[in-house]
């Protein structure tokens, strides 16, 4: 019969046999799953080691005050701290010495009062002008506008302009004049037409019409109110509301 010892499991100390041959091996104990080795009982047990003397630690050595970030930069060629405050006591401060350059930017107070245009820094004349008249710049659209050169306007460009109004001005008014004389004056004028009737109504003795009068009459204003409003609205478009003659820019 193989030769078994007994073991321990360090974790929940249980006590198991197992064979002689796996001494010094490692084992998985069935209740926890622990690992461990397999260790002779009857062996010796080690002597603890004695605590080794406890050694002082090194004084740790004391931090660098932060350095200044506002403080300058030194460089190599900087004259040492004494011989500056040397120089800053050589001349002492006078308040009754007056400066050489007491304005040197040269703003006055004149030049801060005077309305200058935000593009080309020019005075503006009139001060409350709305484009600056030397760069074109809009004070109120915050804009440069294109300058450009172009010809004077004359008389003959602006009666050149109102002419196609006056044009239609003239048609409208003959187009309404041939309604109301067309209105008026029909009936007489189908009377020698094909058609009129040979016979005559018995109570107004006038001629009796195959087709009304009134029937032209009423196509007759058609096409006039039609032409009269495409007219009027060219009218006001021209006269009103578009009356400047266009620029012509001169070819550089």
């Amino acid at each position: 019969m193989a030769a078994s010892l007994e073991t321990t499991c360090p974790s929940c100390a249980k006590v198991m046999k197992v064979p002689a041959e796996i001494l010094g091996k490692l084992i998985r104990c069935k209740s926890c799953s622990t690992t461990f080795e397999v260790t002779d009982p009857d062996a010796p047990k080690p002597k603890p080691a004695k605590p080794k003397p406890k050694v002082a630690a090194p004084a740790k050595p004391k931090a660098k005050p932060a350095a200044d970030d506002d403080a300058p930069i030194k460089f190599a060629d900087d004259p040492p701290a004494a011989a500056k405050a040397t120089a800053k006591v050589s001349r002492p401060f006078d308040e009754n010495e007056e400066d050489d350059n007491a304005n040197p930017y040269g703003v006055t107070e004149d030049d801060l009062n005077v309305p200058r245009c935000p593009f080309c820094a020019l005075e503006l004349d009139p001060p409350d002008t709305k484009v600056c008249r030397e760069c074109g710049y809009d004070l109120l659209q915050r804009k440069r506008h294109e300058s450009k050169k172009v010809y004077e306007t004359t008389a003959g460009d602006y009666f050149m302009h109102w002419l196609p109004a006056i044009g239609w001005i003239i048609a409208v008014m003959a187009i309404m004049g041939i309604a109301i004389a067309a209105s008026l004056n029909m009936r007489s004028w189908l009377e020698t037409s094909f058609l009129a009737m040979d016979e005559k109504d018995p109570v107004t003795n006038l001629v009796n019409f195959y087709l009304p009068p009134f029937c032209f009459n009423i196509w007759i204003w058609i096409f006039a109110l039609f032409i009269s409003y495409k007219g009027m609205r060219f009218i006001l478009k021209r006269l009103v509301y578009n009356w400047k003659p266009r620029e012509v820019v001169k070819k550089t």
